[in-house]
């Protein structure tokens, strides 16, 4: 009786799922496929995965650059020059000039409407008709809907220092979106698609340009509030920092650092799927987040990590994130939360800054008689923000603490949270 290849028949429905019903097949799947005819004789569906956790979707695996994909492990020449050659034969761009609007390669939709009205200014793409290749890599090395787990790779924490804060110029998403491929310092046309992707899905995930990081960035003059605004919302955006950044680095405060093995471990826990090359670009990013951004030192790969004080103006954002709506929160709102446990802002700072924005009219009242203590939000979140930045400049200068020797930090950690009066 001749041996069956186990293998052989499962690329064989693939293909019969492809030929009956062209849609039914994930992206997953569709890229599997594909490699069967490059590949023979071998299990492709996880050099599959690992192609789209590492660059994203399947639509930026096809534009990849061939000296970048043949990094992947698993892939050889045979398999490189298929996936350029579908690319390229799909109209990925392969040349570095002209720079189209990358985005819908990404997003396929047609951005040169940007599916705007006349009466819409804000530059708003219909991302919820549209089809996100974003969510097969999600199913993968991500989170959907359902809170699966994703890596934090490419950070492009740099770049956003430096390109966010010109968002305010551009009418839409889509003008902005050009501008980030034109201006991120990659060589090829195909690296700055795929890397100004990441900073629109990360800080623009609902396709519209018009978001309150953007009017933020254009008020503040403070490059430290600049960068507590970008890793907020990188902890919002990215469960996998959010995770390390409570379950990992809060309760190592008391140590005060975080060895470079200890993420390694903690991701691999996690994420035991991940490739090499794509735990080695998360841990880079991760730690990048954190120094970059201030937030932490790394020394000798250790993240050094203590809580401290932060800048007015960062506060204001992100505490009128947390709390977006008027009404009455507890003091513990606010410390069990991301200013907190992710930005490490310590309580006392936290505390003054509450009876700063009192002082500011920004909130209606604070209160801490006994064991309750708790404020009043008066605006909306972008009622706070609007107001903020239309108060005197002199007035806010008056307020604002210079970190000094003296109150660089407090050192918190969890247990002294439980203590703490």
């Amino acid at each position: 009786m001749p041996l069956t290849d186990p293998a052989a028949g499962h690329r064989e429905r693939l293909r019969q799922r492809f030929a009956a019903n062209e849609t039914a097949l994930s992206n997953a799947e569709l890229l599997e496929l594909l490699l069967t005819y490059a590949i023979p004789r071998r299990d492709v569906a996880p050099l599959a995965r690992r192609l789209l956790a590492h660059y994203g979707n399947l639509t930026t695996v096809l534009a990849a650059d061939t000296a970048d994909l043949l990094t992947i492990d698993g892939m050889g020449e045979q398999a490189t020059l298929l996936l350029r050659l579908v690319g390229t034969l799909a109209g990925a761009p392969s040349q570095p000039h002209p720079i189209q609007f990358p985005l819908m390669d990404d997003l396929e939709i047609d951005l040169s409407s940007a599916n705007t009205t006349e009466d819409d200014d804000r530059g708003e793409y219909n991302v919820a008709a549209a089809h996100l290749e974003v969510v097969d890599q999600e199913k993968i090395d991500g989170e959907d809907e359902k809170g699966v787990l994703r890596a934090f790779v490419n950070d492009e924490v740099i770049h956003a220092q430096t390109l966010l804060p010109q968002a305010h110029r551009f009418q839409t998403l889509a003008e902005f979106h050009s501008h980030l491929c034109a201006n991120l310092p990659y060589n090829a046309a195909t690296t700055r698609v795929r890397r100004a992707n990441y900073l629109i899905k990360r800080f623009f995930p609902d396709g519209v340009l018009a978001v309150p990081l953007v009017e933020f960035l254009r008020c503040t003059q403070s490059t430290s509030a600049r960068d507590s605004a970008i890793f907020y919302e990188l902890l919002r955006s990215e469960p996998l920092l959010r995770m390390v950044a409570e379950e990992l680095v809060w309760p190592a405060l008391a140590d005060g650092s975080v060895t470079r093995e200890t993420m390694r471990a903690f991701l691999l826990q996690h994420l035991p799927a991940l490739s090499p090359s794509s735990l080695k670009n998360s841990l880079r990013s991760i730690l990048t987040a954190y120094s970059a951004l201030g937030v932490g030192e790394v020394r000798d790969n250790v993240l050094l990590v203590h809580t401290h004080p932060g800048d007015l103006d960062g506060f204001v954002y992100a505490f009128c994130a947390e709390f977006p709506t008027p009404g009455v929160y507890r003091f513990e709102d606010m410390e069990q939360g991301l200013l907190h446990k992710g930005l490490l802002w310590d309580r006392a700072w936290l505390r003054r800054q509450l009876y700063h924005l009192e002082r500011l009219g920004l909130l209606a009242k604070v209160s801490e008689i006994d064991t309750l203590r708790q404020f009043t939000v008066r605006y909306s979140r972008a009622g706070t923000l609007s107001a903020y930045f239309a108060l005197d400049s002199q007035m806010i200068a008056m307020l604002r603490e210079e970190p000094t020797a003296s109150n660089l930090y407090v050192a918190d950690s969890p247990q002294q949270d439980e203590q703490h009066p």
